[in-house]
């Protein structure tokens, strides 16, 4: 049993969560967890990162990215590397040498669009580009489009 008192008259009732609209916003990572499984194989495991909204009309507003660092399909690793790299040169990190917690409370930019929700779930912001706080662009839709380089190994990979 959990005893408190709460007076729910005190407190409005959470209200539901939409996608923010399409447009730019500047964030700063708050938060990351991982490598977790994933449900489909526990083999895969991806890193959740937390964005913060830091000014305007949405400040304090949550964008969440996974970055699927470990995966049987390369090209699933070989975008988390990408975005990764978008991410760290964005808040001018061009290494991390220990933890994530190192690009924690910098700012950036995400351009961000709306993805259309399947199978049931709601539609969800989706992360098109990571930019610096000042707006330049770090042509990330690169994020998407293949190489023929070998991947490297990740931070956390021995």
């Amino acid at each position: 049993m959990v005893k408190m008192h709460f007076d729910a008259d005190k407190v409005e009732p959470i209200g539901v969560f939409e996608p923010l609209p399409i447009g730019e916003y500047l964030v700063t990572m708050t938060k990351t967890s991982g490598p977790s499984p994933s449900k489909k194989n526990p083999d895969n495991k991806y890193i959740q990162v937390e964005f913060t909204v830091i000014d305007g009309k949405y400040k304090n507003r949550v964008i969440f990215d996974f970055l699927n660092v470990i995966n049987t399909n390369d090209k699933a690793v070989e975008i988390a590397q990408k975005k990764l790299s978008a991410i760290t040169r964005s808040v001018g990190v061009h290494q991390i040498q220990e933890d994530m917690d190192e690009l924690k409370g910098k700012p950036l930019v995400l351009k961000l669009g709306i993805r259309k929700g399947t199978d049931g779930f709601d539609d969800q912001n989706d992360i098109k580009e990571y930019k610096t706080a000042t707006g330049k662009s770090l042509q990330t839709n690169a994020i998407e489009s293949s190489t023929s380089e070998p991947t490297q190994k990740m931070p956390w990979e021995k």
